[in-house]
């Protein structure tokens, strides 16, 4: 009988000191990888695998609420398959780069691209006749990215910048 009521005691003392060394452990193995004050570059890219180089914004661009179709072209980015140019516009210089075409609907409700960082590019609208309702960000590889919201008039041009953090602002 007094052996049944201290082989519970013993289990969970046993299973109290294996957690205490198990998280122990995992601080020190922590702590000899990574110090104080150690340059990380993060890798995680999420649904943008297609940007790998270390200085490079991870873009999306979607339709808005009620608003998913648009067909756009963007110049200025580092995965486009034709070459183009953009014009300097308000703040951003001119620049050429990659150039390709986003059409979005119900059955590709967002599309990636990548974009440089401290980089203008620019999005057009190719519709003749219906303006597009748009939200882009460059920082699509993070759970709570800087946003844009766009409407772009029928074959009209935005033109937009990244920094240094991907963040995305307007040429104007």
């Amino acid at each position: 009988m007094k052996n049944s009521k201290i082989f519970p005691i013993l289990i969970l003392s046993l299973a109290s000191m294996l957690i205490n060394i198990s998280c122990e452990q995992a601080t020190e193995q922590h702590n000899s990888i990574l110090k104080r004050n150690d340059d990380v570059a993060l890798t995680t890219r999420s649904d943008c695998e297609e940007c790998p180089g270390d200085d490079e914004c991870c873009c999306a661009v979607w339709g808005q609420p009620g608003y998913p179709d648009a067909t756009l072209q963007f110049c200025g980015t580092t995965n486009g398959m034709s070459a183009c140019s953009g014009a300097a516009t308000g703040n951003c210089p001119s620049f050429s780069g990659g150039g390709l075409f986003r059409t979005l609907n119900t059955d590709t409700p967002r599309q990636s691209f990548c974009v440089g960082e401290n980089s203008p590019f620019y999005v057009r609208n190719l519709s003749g006749t219906t303006t597009a309702y748009i939200i882009i960000t460059c920082q699509a590889d993070l759970t709570a990215p800087d946003t844009m919201w766009l409407q772009i008039a029928p074959g009209a041009y935005r033109y937009i910048e990244t920094n240094n953090t991907c963040e995305i602002s307007t040429c104007e």
